[in-house]
């Protein structure tokens, strides 16, 4: 369990490709008399950059990788184990047969550990380049971080998201389990979820979307924080996460595995992961899932606290890289998801009746990344995506349905010039919800954008990046919206990061409220204007060795800011308006890594203050959900030779306004403790994992079923802890 692992990296474009050996033909021949010998080429890449200074070791012979992340070894014919390893770098082992006089290559991926001693390669800034010479600060969970999470919640990436410093998980439905993702403070409406840098689940990181992407497809996630509009338009107001998934290995044997995960509150999860190579230059992954969680009243008060859960996935990949760089990947997905709370069993309401709370989710999306290496040594991409979402609600007595989509199109051209770094790219997009019965939130959105950016480094110490985007939204209007990036390392193991930005926001009827009691009730969107954003952040960072320490101050004001008024002016109904002042965030952030294998401790803190209009009470109110303080220790052993893994993580969230709750007005601060187990078994890793082990839940406060229902139809308060209380999985991980 290693959270809070930031990295900031950048795609890195390989220019050549050599060998060199450090081992002599001479020491590595001996035995070459009544053994014959083969030739071994090792590409140590992660993703789809080479990995520079990687040992590669066979018995007692040794490499080191070159400056391409090649090295050659001459061993002798049979089987052969290799192990590739690398400070910084989870390391990996590989079975080989070596045929004599024959030359055989094979690639081998490396996967990030908690500290960033090597390049990341992220694809959320766009522009590729180093890591020292990337302006933008780009934060990454990778590597171990990812396989850790997975085990933990394999059915979703809650638990991966969740622990990065100013970002929190935030559930918007107790009933159905809707999350979205807040980043410093702004509600998850304002948070652009993207896949591989496309739109796949839609243009907001708020409802089942989110839920619905296992871990195990994923190589990292990626996150930017503030205004973003400029390099994603303008559902990425709040900032972006990019989840970039796995890539098949492109040498040597394919990757199959296999999780299946039991726990403890009666969840199931079985997942199947493939990744082979077909050709030198095509390769495939496909992910396959089911999961299944029985509807679990956790305190006997007769309402469902974890909601019945079935799904089914699926999603292949297909991938195509030359030897020239070009590249291109083409994906779809389709997932079936039943959901049911309320009532359990023979139970009622206060109010003596049964509530059913039900929704029942299809959705398909297909996407394309083509990525050109011009002669001229311009770089040519294209993105390509389309998603549609079928949902069938039931509130009580009450049902709704609608379709969602986005469909997506980006073409951009980059050149390097010196010491710029141009990018001018053109996009469309389109978004929509349909719905027979709901025309009171059904809309159509067509954007079409210009944009560009220049990124220029004067040195190895200083470089800054400038972006300008164009955005006609045919509703809202047209707006520039501008960033700027400066990165300064004005001493050695000092680094300093500004930014700043604004852009605009397009509302939509999906708001935070209307995942609790439904779209029906949405009053007032057609009125709407489109709300403004400004944002500036600023970081420091200090490395010594092992320890890497970082802090952050943060602020942004939100104009025209949506806001839902519950009791006026129509009575239970859900009014959607723009506030008469902005919606103000700010605050800081502090981390701290330590890595000395095979220790790594990991510490954060967070300063979260939010504050937003309130058109029922008629004046400014601290946001609700909205933690000021957030801190976490993560203690993690690991021992590869053995295969052991064992991590502590302790986590503390303060005091948060409440809304909605006739109990309190403020929550309660509770500390969450969690600890897991791996052990490496042959081919296969059981895992052992303890959640909450305090066993802190909102219903040991407080009722979580309101004494009447609300007039807008709600029968539950808003989830401010965990509802599932001290839950504990168990299962295993196996390679095949």
């Amino acid at each position: 369990m290693r959270g809070f692992k930031l990295r900031r990296a950048s795609i890195v474009l390989a220019l050549s490709l050599s060998v060199f050996p450090l081992t002599s033909g001479g020491a590595q021949g001996t035995g070459a008399d009544t053994i014959p010998l083969g030739s071994l080429t090792v590409r140590v890449r992660h993703l789809t950059e080479p990995i520079p200074g990687a040992m590669i070791r066979a018995d007692s012979l040794r490499a080191l990788a070159d400056s391409a992340g090649n090295a050659t070894l001459r061993l002798p014919s049979g089987p052969q184990t290799i192990i590739a390893s690398r400070l910084g770098f989870v390391p990996d082992t590989v079975s080989i047969e070596i045929a004599p006089g024959a030359d055989t290559a094979i690639e081998v991926q490396l996967s990030p550990s908690v500290v960033r001693l090597a390049e990341i390669i992220v694809g959320a800034s766009r522009v590729e380049r180093r890591v020292q010479d990337e302006p933008e600060r780009v934060e990454v969970l990778s590597g171990e971080d990812v396989g850790e999470k997975t085990v933990m919640r394999p059915s979703n990436p809650m638990s991966l998201v969740s622990e990065m410093p100013g970002v929190r998980v935030q559930t918007t439905s107790p009933a159905l389990g809707g999350a979205g993702v807040r980043l410093q403070g702004l509600r998850g409406r304002y948070t652009l979820l993207l896949a591989d840098g496309l739109p796949l689940y839609g243009s907001s990181s708020e409802g089942l979307g989110f839920l619905q992407i296992p871990p195990l497809d994923l190589a990292q996630a990626e996150v930017i924080k503030g205004a973003a509009t400029a390099l994603y338009g303008p559902a990425a107001a709040g900032g972006v996460l990019n989840l970039v998934s796995r890539r098949p290995p492109r040498g040597g044997r394919g990757v199959h595995e296999l999780l299946l995960n039991q726990t403890s509150r009666r969840g199931t999860d079985g997942l199947v992961w493939l990744g082979d190579k077909a050709s030198n230059e095509w390769g495939y992954t496909l992910l396959g899932g089911a999961h299944s969680q029985i509807g679990t009243d956790v305190n006997g008060d007769g309402w469902t606290d974890i909601p019945r859960l079935r799904r089914l996935e699926v999603r292949p990949r297909a991938f195509w890289r030359a030897p020239s760089g070009s590249s291109a990947m083409i994906t779809a997905g389709a997932a079936d998801e039943d959901r049911q709370s309320g009532t359990s069993g023979s139970s009622v309401t206060p109010a003596g009746t049964s509530f059913r709370v039900a929704a029942r989710t299809r959705r398909a999306d297909a996407g394309t990344v083509i990525r050109i290496v011009t002669g001229q040594g311009a770089v040519i991409s294209i993105r390509s995506s389309i998603n549609e979402q079928w949902q069938r609600r039931q509130y009580g007595g009450s049902t709704e349905s609608d379709r969602r989509g986005t469909g997506f199109g980006e073409a951009t051209l980059a050149r390097t010039v010196g010491k710029h770094e141009t990018l001018l790219g053109a996009g469309l997009q389109a978004d929509g919800l349909s719905s027979a019965t709901l025309s009171n939130a059904t809309y159509q959105f067509l954007t079409e954008s210009l944009f560009g950016q220049d990124t220029y480094s004067s040195s190895e110490r200083f470089s800054f990046s400038a972006t300008a985007r164009l955005d006609h939204h045919d509703r809202y209007g047209t707006f520039l919206s501008p960033r700027l990036s400066v990165l300064s390392r004005f001493a050695d193991g000092w680094a300093a990061r500004v930014s700043g930005g604004g852009g605009f926001f397009a509302p939509t009827s999906l708001v935070e409220e209307a995942d609790v009691v439904g779209l029906s009730r949405v009053r007032g969107f057609s009125s709407l204007s489109a709300e403004k954003i400004a944002q500036a952040s600023a970081d420091l960072t200090r490395t010594l060795g092992p320890v890497e320490i970082t802090g952050t101050v943060f602020t942004a004001r939100l104009h025209n800011a949506v806001v839902v008024g519950e009791n006026s002016p129509i009575p239970g109904a859900l009014t959607l308006s723009n506030a008469p002042t902005p919606t103000r965030t700010g605050g800081a952030n502090f981390f701290a890594v330590y890595n000395q294998e095979p220790f790594a401790v990991t510490a954060l803190y967070s300063y979260t203050r939010s504050t937003e209009w309130s058109p029922d009470k008629g004046r400014r109110v601290e946001t609700t959900l909205t933690p000021r303080h957030a801190a976490g220790l993560d203690v993690a052993f690991e021992e590869d030779e053995i295969g052991t893994r064992v991590g502590l993580e302790i986590f503390y969230t303060s005091r948060q306004a409440l809304d909605e709750n006739p109990y309190r007005s403020t929550s309660v601060p509770y500390t969450t403790i969690g600890l897991l187990v791996e052990q490496r078994v042959g081919s296969a890793t059981i895992f052992l994992n303890g959640e909450n082990l305090t066993g802190v839940r909102q219903t040991r406060f407080d009722p979580l079923l309101l004494p009447s229902q609300d007039a807008t139809g709600r029968w539950t308060t808003p989830e401010w802890a965990p509802l599932e209380g001290r839950t504990v999985n168990a299962g295993v991980r196996v390679h095949f």
